[in-house]
């Protein structure tokens, strides 16, 4: 009986052995599943990162410390874009205190846009009837709506290379575009006094001051006064030839002898010479034969 004990006692142990051997290979096999599913998890995220990091170079390029505003301006729109200038021009803060160097908000935005011509109440009276998207070129000229606007840029900045250069505020400075400029174009917007004339610009990536000399928007010719269209005349009725009938002509009768006394007498009185004459030529025809 006791060997037969021991027996059952050894095949109960082996079913237990076996049993957790199974357990265990169970668990083993979860284990993996999850290991396999983190590794694929963390190869996942790694793609991602991958393709989020150069995104996040890009957005942050134009965050840098030489500019006026250490990030520029934010929008996508020339209505996001003005209330994006007016908000950093009445904090009148650069943003700086995000910058890993500086560490801290320059509160000069004010003063380096005056320079630029802007004031208080025209940076509160902007909007989208007055201030434009356009573009500013190296050579310095900006363009809006496909026109000329202004010529001879100058940029300020918070760097200096010498020569150049001009003092606009405490750190910061000016040059001309052609002096230095990194880009062949940059976004700006420009704001348009009540004449059309460009006051000043700011840089969208950065929000430099840019001033310029601006030029005069040329005055529209009024339209043409339709002339009047003449009334055509009205064809002349043709005259009809006038037929002259000959009048005959009455012959003047020839006015008779008078025939009164005083005629009557000289008749008489030619007749009686007459013929006395008359009978003295025949008397004397007579007494001569």
């Amino acid at each position: 009986m006791r060997r037969r004990h021991g027996r059952l006692t050894k095949l109960k142990l082996c079913y237990i052995m076996l049993t957790l051997t199974l357990i265990g290979r169970v668990e083993i096999m979860r284990i993996m599943q999850k290991t396999r599913m983190l590794v694929v998890g963390a190869l996942t995220l790694g793609v991602l990162a991958a393709s989020v990091i150069p995104a996040l170079k890009v957005s942050a390029a134009s965050c840098d410390k030489v500019n006026i505003v250490y990030c520029g301006l934010n929008g996508s729109s020339d209505a996001t874009y003005i209330s994006s200038f007016k908000s950093l021009y009445n904090s009148n803060k650069s943003g700086h205190a995000s910058s890993p160097t500086v560490k801290k908000d320059y509160t000069d935005i004010q003063t380096v846009y005056a320079w630029a011509g802007a004031t208080p109440a025209i940076v509160n009276g902007m909007s989208t009837a007055n201030t434009k998207v356009g573009t500013l070129y190296r050579d310095g000229h900006i363009v809006v709506d496909g026109k000329t606007v202004a010529t001879g840029a100058w940029v300020s900045a918070r760097f200096t290379s010498g020569s150049g250069f001009t003092t606009v505020s405490d750190g910061v400075w000016a040059r001309k575009t052609t002096t230095s400029f990194a880009n062949a174009t940059s976004k700006v917007i420009v704001y348009f006094n009540s004449s059309n004339q460009m006051v000043f610009a700011s840089m969208v990536e950065c929000a430099n001051a840019v001033k310029a000399t601006p030029v005069k928007p040329e005055t529209p010719k009024p339209p043409k006064t339709p002339e009047t269209p003449k009334t055509p005349e009205t064809p002349k009725t043709p005259v009809t030839p006038v037929t002259t009938t000959p009048t005959p002509v009455t012959p003047v009768a020839t006015e008779l002898p008078k025939t009164g006394p005083e005629s009557v007498l000289g008749l008489f009185a030619g007749t009686s010479v007459a013929g006395a004459a008359a009978h003295h030529m025949i008397s004397k025809r007579r007494n001569r034969k």
